[in-house]
C-alpha cells in the first residue's frame, strides 16, 4: 500500500506543477504544436501493450485510430490547418487504419473488421477524390476546356 501511495502522492505533485507552469503560460508555445504528439503517444503505448501480451488485440483499433490523427493533427498544425478542407476523409481513414491492425494482428482474423476495414478505405478515398475533383477539378476542367476551345479553333483546318 505505501508503494501505491507514494506513485499516487508523485503524480498529483506532477499534476500541479504542470498546472502552475500552464498558469504562468510556460507550456502555451509548446502546447500549441505539440498537442497531437499526446495522440501518438497514447497510440504507440496501445501498440506496445498488445505487443508484450499484457492487453487483447482489440486495444490495436483505438491505437490505429489515435496513431492516424495524431499523425494528420502534427501535419495539420505545422502547416497551420491549411490542408483540413483536403484531408478531412483521413478522419474515416483513421477507423479503418484500426479495423485493418485488429484484422492483421488478432489471432482470431475477424473478417468482418477486414470487410468494414475495406468500406471505410473506399468510402475515404471517393470522399477525397470528390473533394480533390470539388476544390481543385474545376481548374484542371478550365484547362480541358480551354484546350479543347483552342483546338476546335486552330486544330480543325
Amino acid at each position: 500500500m505505501g508503494r501505491n501511495r507514494a506513485t499516487l502522492g508523485l503524480l498529483i505533485i506532477t499534476i500541479g506543477i504542470i498546472l502552475i507552469l500552464f498558469k504562468l503560460n510556460t507550456f502555451d508555445f509548446v502546447f500549441d504544436f505539440s498537442w497531437p504528439l499526446i495522440f501518438i503517444f497514447v497510440s504507440i503505448v496501445f501498440h506496445v501493450l498488445f505487443f508484450i501480451r499484457t492487453f487483447p488485440s482489440g486495444v490495436l483499433i483505438p491505437g490505429g485510430i489515435l496513431g492516424t490523427y495524431g499523425l494528420l493533427f502534427l501535419f495539420l498544425n505545422i502547416t497551420n490547418w491549411e490542408y483540413l478542407q483536403y484531408l478531412w476523409p483521413i478522419f474515416i481513414f483513421g477507423v479503418a487504419v484500426g479495423l485493418f491492425e485488429y484484422y492483421f494482428f488478432s489471432r482470431q482474423n475477424p473478417k468482418d473488421a477486414l470487410t468494414a476495414g475495406f468500406v471505410l478505405t473506399i468510402i475515404s478515398i471517393v470522399f477525397m477524390v470528390f473533394t480533390l475533383l470539388y476544390t481543385i477539378g474545376i481548374y484542371l476542367l478550365a484547362g480541358i476546356l480551354i484546350l479543347f476551345g483552342t483546338w476546335m479553333i486552330f486544330g480543325r483546318r
